[in-house]
């Protein structure tokens, strides 16, 4: 099993805290990307986002960013569909990949994963909401669960979503994760980093 870079509890979201899932996320980013130009591809651009604020503050000039939003956008924007964006795109020249979900990341890590113009890139995800079952039912129906299983294991999943996400990513040869959990009174939530080598 992967094991995790850092394990944070942390108190329900209205309790003031010293970490902050935003700067988990920059943070998580920021050791990760190297020194290198860097292409990014931002699944779910929304409210400036991440790749901004982290090129200005590491004040790095080789950072391209492409955004994905349902709204235009400011930079270089697609404006639309996500998952129909990266199903159908050349993507070999991206070499990061975002996905920073609100809920279940599923359709477009799927999307990701399965569009073999992905060669050497780095991927980072959020999974939100898993302790109260939130994951997607196509993944579980890709690990081999009948819908009919799907509904009667729903309620016992909290405890082990995740392993059954980490389950679904070793299908398609990630073997390694590191990855931040941070517990809240509404579940918990991941923010983490794989790496798809072809």
């Amino acid at each position: 099993m992967s094991k995790a870079l850092y394990s944070f509890v942390m108190d329900a979201p209205e309790v003031p805290t010293t970490i902050s899932p935003a700067i988990i996320k920059m943070r998580l980013r920021e050791n990760l990307v190297g020194d290198g130009p860097i292409k990014v591809l931002d699944t779910y651009y929304k409210n400036g986002g991440l790749w901004p604020k982290l090129k200005k503050q590491l004040k790095r000039s080789n950072v391209e960013i492409l955004r994905i939003t349902e709204k235009k956008g400011d930079g270089v924007t697609l404006v639309g569909n996500n998952v129909k964006y990266v199903k159908s795109l050349d993507l070999s020249g991206f070499t990061v990949f975002d996905v920073d979900s609100p809920g279940s990341p599923y359709a477009v890590l799927s999307a990701i994963l399965n569009n073999r113009t992905v060669k050497n890139a780095k991927v980072f995800f959020t999974l939100n909401r898993i302790m109260n079952g939130g994951l997607d039912s196509k993944m579980l129906y890709d690990l081999g669960f009948s819908k009919k299983m799907v509904k009667a294991v729903r309620p016992i999943l909290k405890e082990k979503a995740f392993d059954l996400f980490k389950g679904w990513l070793g299908r398609y040869g990630i073997k390694s994760l590191k990855y931040y959990a941070l517990k809240y009174d509404w579940g918990k939530c991941y923010c983490g980093f794989f790496e798809i080598s072809r």
